[in-house]
């Protein structure tokens, strides 16, 4: 029989080997016996190690018969709290590391939005520090790095992206866009059929592929692609009024039909 009188802090702590070896557990052991155990608890986190000392004063009643069971079933006792707590404060401190880090990626997110790509990286970067394999962070630092026109950085972290998902179509058609933005028009088509592959009708990399298309004097092909992507999002008509990637084909009488209508 078990019967613990009063405890001084937390009651539920594992014994540490010494105080375990001065408890003797032998064929005799007057009833009662009072033992004190100090007890320590060592709790490691990725931010902090922390020793907590703990003195509990247990009263132990000892039944000659279940001596053995009692001791067994009070390691098991203090393992289970143990296990609680360390869960308990492991839970906190991830809680507390996934707030801070969506404060530091919406941080990054309204500079890059309000004009700031610079320093904006600087704050994707930080994330990325923790965990080089941040999705949104890596696919906000390659559009920063693509606005500063650093498009072999940009690709650098798009290839990343589409190592983790290599259907990410964020990652394929952004890589496909600093190719065609080095003027690499075939490998930025490459890209953009790796996502008409799977999704045929995706207007904007529908438009995107015509542009390339047309910097490559390909005229039909272009108006083609282009009259795709306006079927599906009339938008692109007047985006491509503008778009001096179209420059070549402008006078083509088939665009300057194409985009010079306002109904379908």
């Amino acid at each position: 029989m078990l019967t613990i009188l009063s405890t001084a802090g937390l009651s539920f702590q594992e014994p540490s080997r010494a105080n375990q070896d001065s408890i003797s557990y032998t064929s005799y052991l007057p009833p009662p016996s009072t033992i004190s155990l100090n007890m320590f608890l060592m709790i490691s986190s990725s931010s902090w190690e922390s020793f907590f000392l703990l003195e509990t004063e247990v009263v132990i009643s000892f039944n000659l018969v279940m001596t053995s069971f009692v001791s067994g079933m009070i390691q098991i006792q203090f393992l289970s709290y143990i296990r609680k707590f360390q869960i308990y404060t492991h839970l906190n401190y991830n809680t507390f590391e996934l707030q801070n880090i969506k404060e530091i990626f919406n941080k990054g997110i309204t500079l890059r939005k309000t004009g700031n790509p610079r320093e904006s990286i600087l704050y994707f970067n930080k994330i990325l520090e923790r965990n080089p394999d941040h999705l949104d962070a890596l696919l906000n630092k390659g559009h920063a790095l693509g606005r500063l026109g650093r498009y072999h950085d940009a690709i650098f972290c798009y290839e990343h992206v589409l190592k983790i998902e290599k259907k990410n179509v964020l990652g394929l058609i952004n890589t496909g866009l600093c190719y065609h933005y080095l003027r690499d028009y075939d490998k930025a088509i490459a890209y953009y059929d790796m996502i008409l592959k799977t999704y045929p009708k995706h207007s904007n990399t529908l438009y995107h592929k015509a542009c390339s298309k047309a910097l490559q004097d390909k005229q039909d092909e272009s108006i083609g692609l282009l009259e795709q992507a306006i079927s599906l999002d009339i938008s692109f008509r007047v985006k491509a009024r503008g778009d001096t990637d179209f420059d070549k084909i402008r006078n083509n009488e088939r665009f300057a039909s194409l985009v010079g209508k306002w109904n379908n």
